[in-house]
């Protein structure tokens, strides 16, 4: 879940017109990275906790295990409902017909304003109720 700061420096950097088509993409499909950083977070918080005394080394890195594998899980089930090898970019023609498109539609997306603010605000109400 992002929080409030994040969210600001997103809509930020939108406004300022450095939010690009790429960064919008990777924004809405980032999940790969948002897991390594959630376990990176979760690894740091558990460490933190062996230190000041919260809970044993074994037993808290058996908790951390178990708990990245629950969210990493979710991320990987999601993951697989949103791609399938049937999946029309995977043909070799409609595929790449379906990239031109996607990437003109992003280009546009990206060079008026008003249509990359809208499309920026939606990803951020979404990643909120997330």
């Amino acid at each position: 879940m992002r929080t409030k700061s994040e969210a600001n420096a997103l809509r930020s950097a939108s406004n300022r017109g450095e939010l690009t088509s790429r960064s919008v993409s990777v924004e809405s499909l980032g999940a790969g990275a948002n897991t390594a950083l959630r376990d990176a977070a979760l690894l740091c918080t558990t460490l933190t906790g062996v230190r000041d005394g919260a809970a044993p080394l074994v037993e808290a890195i058996r908790a951390y295990e178990a708990e990245m594998l629950r969210y990493s899980t979710e991320a990987v089930l999601v993951s697989r409902k949103r791609m399938n090898a049937g999946d029309l970019i995977h043909k070799p023609v409609l595929g790449r017909l379906q990239l031109a498109a996607m990437r003109s539609g992003m280009r546009v997306v990206n060079t008026v304003p008003a249509l990359k603010r809208r499309i920026t605000e939606k990803i951020l109400r979404v990643r909120a109720a997330n």
